[in-house]
């Protein structure tokens, strides 16, 4: 007599094998989801990045400008910023002046607005406050940033800053000691 038949284990196999391959199906998919997020994530830091770049680089030829030049005259130099291109618009008065300009790099831009406010005093010295604000686009097109790109990054810097007219020894301010 045959004890172990074999007629109740038929398909046992097959059960076994559909099992193990739905188990390292669903790994297989847990593992490309996680794969997919992470290059997901580390795209768009690297777009962000960009946005912030051209930002940074922005503020600090609009700082630059203001240094060497002094407060708005109403033109910009083109050629102030290496790699740079620099398309300004003017408007102003004898108080107040305000240059807008776009930034543009190789596939990142710039918006860019310097205000300049001048306050006069009794003492006749006069206060300059000025006030940067760029907004820097990670995807632009020629002169435009790409607005209906869903992978567009926008990062803005505002920088403001009082100009105070710097007062020689001797010349008023009080304190020095005097000759008689």
């Amino acid at each position: 007599m045959n004890i172990f038949s074999n007629t109740s284990h038929k398909g046992f196999v097959i059960l076994f094998a559909v099992l193990i391959s739905a188990i390292i199906l669903m790994i297989t998919m847990g593992i490309f989801s996680i794969s997919t997020k992470q290059t997901m994530l580390a795209s768009s830091s690297r777009e962000a990045h960009r946005a912030l770049n051209v930002a940074d680089a922005a503020v600090e030829c609009a700082l630059y400008l203001e240094i060497s030049e002094g407060p708005l005259q109403g033109t910009v130099a083109s050629n102030v910023c290496p790699g740079a291109n620099i398309d300004a618009s003017f408007s102003g008065s004898s108080t107040r002046a305000e240059v807008e300009y776009d930034f543009l790099r190789t596939e990142a831009c710039a918006y860019v607005t310097i205000s300049d406010v001048s306050n006069s005093f009794a003492d006749g010295t006069t206060v300059t406050d000025t006030t940067i604000k760029v907004r820097g686009f990670n995807l632009c097109d020629t002169d435009k940033p790409l607005f209906r790109d869903p992978l567009l990054v926008e990062r803005v810097y505002e920088v403001s800053y009082t100009r105070t007219p710097v007062v020689a020894p001797g010349t008023g301010g009080g304190g020095g000691a005097g000759g008689n």
